[in-house]
């Protein structure tokens, strides 16, 4: 999903703006009070959809326009006489709520608790109306707050979590900050461990390849008689025999063949190979001994031979295991990625983020060794690890691939607020950011993303009415 635009008029009775977004990046800068964070929470209101947080805003209209599946939409909202309207483009029923007031000298506290339950049966009573079915079907995007809470979604996405499409997930960074550590690493922990099912899966195969490796015919006849090798022939055999014992003995620990073993018979092998072609004859040495071998030239010749096939043989499996290692790298790949991603922030305060063997997610204190919860990280590494993990790992976050963040160098330091935008774009390719700061760090003199929302601000004339 791509946000293309956004509208609002009177928003707090007096803002009027239109902010057209890149597709890429968008920082939304300004003077305090222009208008910043109130133009994300009256998008991400527009499209979690949120009653509440619509009923929460002062405003005489406000509109997103978004880009899903190749399809441009606009959700709208206004007021008029005590009543909240929705509407969505191209469906004629738009949704209406009666604004809930409150009654005279009712206690704030009691008036709260009444609002908040209305509005939440409000959403849940009208799930069926088209127009918040429209919304719902639309992906959710990732959203911070200024308060840095990884906000809870609306009523309406929780109740029909289990009952529509995945499409309708709340907020990937919901919850409370406490939460939000916990639900990353949970999502870390699940990735692995997915990926060591897959990698599993691989070993399987690749045990199953080899037994079934002895059954194929060889392009390469092994029978034919002794094959009397060139100089260079030796020097390529010689090199290939090197870099088999490189790879032979990690990969058959992988598939269960014990270290004895592999020192019992593996690594003595290579060796007797290794003899068998250094000793043998070349085909120049036989032709100038006229057929007269020595008697150790014809046992080099008689090893040569019985050693050929078995190499040829264990070029075969060198080339499945080279199959087998590129789609390991391939699976563990975003794992890879996401962990030099986070690393690249804490490596510069001498942590680093591991997963072990086990499917653990903990961070190691350089010279230290001991493995710590990620709880005990400060607020600016965990917000780090939290947003990371999140756009790695969170497939349904994926399908909106939208996170817009309030003034991202809270608690960041100047270095990592530099490194900051680059680190989340990487992390998700093809991912929309858009940031309200205040930070030349964070902009890093990218200009011509940047939006004066005191700016953009026109007549109210403009606007179209509805």
């Amino acid at each position: 999903m791509k946000i293309l635009h956004f509208e609002a008029q009177k928003l707090h009775g007096y803002l009027s703006f239109a902010l057209d977004f890149q597709p890429d990046l968008v920082f939304l800068t300004g003077i305090n009070g222009s208008g910043k964070t109130s133009a994300i929470r009256c998008i991400r209101s527009l499209l979690a959809p949120s009653l509440i947080a619509l009923a929460d805003l002062r405003y005489a209209r406000i509109s997103v326009t978004v880009n899903e599946a190749g399809e441009t939409v606009t959700i709208s909202s206004w007021r008029n006489e005590g009543e909240l309207s929705i509407g969505f483009t191209g469906v004629p029923e738009v949704l209406k709520i009666l604004e809930l007031l409150p009654d005279p000298y009712e206690p704030l506290g009691r008036y709260a608790k009444r609002r908040r339950n209305y509005y939440r049966d409000q959403e849940t009573k009208r799930a069926d109306n088209p127009t918040l079915s429209a919304i719902l079907k639309l992906p959710t995007p990732m959203y911070l707050d200024i308060e840095r809470r990884y906000q809870e979604g609306p009523s309406i996405r929780r109740t029909l979590a289990g009952l529509e499409t995945q499409t309708n997930t709340v907020n990937a960074l919901s919850g409370s900050p406490q939460d939000g550590p916990r639900a990353a690493q949970s999502l870390a922990e699940e990735a692995f461990r997915e990926y060591r099912d897959a990698r599993s899966l691989q070993t399987d195969i690749l045990k199953q390849d080899i037994v079934l490796a002895a059954f194929r015919a060889s392009k390469q006849s092994i029978f034919g008689g002794v094959t009397i090798p060139q100089p260079a022939e030796k020097d390529e055999t010689l090199r290939r025999i090197g870099e088999n014992e490189e790879v032979l003995p990690s990969v058959l620990t992988q598939i269960g063949v014990s270290q004895a073993k592999i020192d019992g018979i593996v690594v003595p092998f290579f060796k007797s190979a290794r003899n068998a072609v250094d000793n043998v004859p070349t085909l120049d040495q036989v032709q100038k001994a006229s057929g007269k071998l020595e008697d150790s030239s014809v046992r080099a010749l008689q090893n040569w031979s019985a050693i050929q096939p078995q190499l040829l043989q264990i070029n075969k499996l060198v080339e499945l295991i080279e199959t087998y290692n590129s789609e390991i790298a391939k699976l563990y790949g975003p794992i890879k990625a996401y962990l030099n991603s986070v690393n690249g922030f804490l490596n510069e305060t001498g942590k680093s983020l591991s997963i072990d063997q086990d499917g653990r997610l903990f961070v190691v204190i350089d010279g230290d060794g001991t493995k710590r919860p990620i709880h005990e990280l400060s607020s600016g590494e965990k917000q780090m690890v939290v947003i990371l993990t999140h756009l790695a790992f969170n497939e349904q976050a994926k399908l909106a691939n939208v996170l817009i963040i309030d003034e991202p160098e809270l608690s960041l330091h100047i270095r990592w607020q530099e490194l900051f935008v680059d680190a989340v774009m990487s992390a998700s390719p093809g991912l929309q950011v858009i940031l309200a700061t205040h930070s030349p760090s964070i902009i890093r003199g990218r200009v011509d993303k940047c939006i004066d929302v005191a700016e953009a601000r026109h007549s109210d004339s403009l606007f179209g009415r509805g």
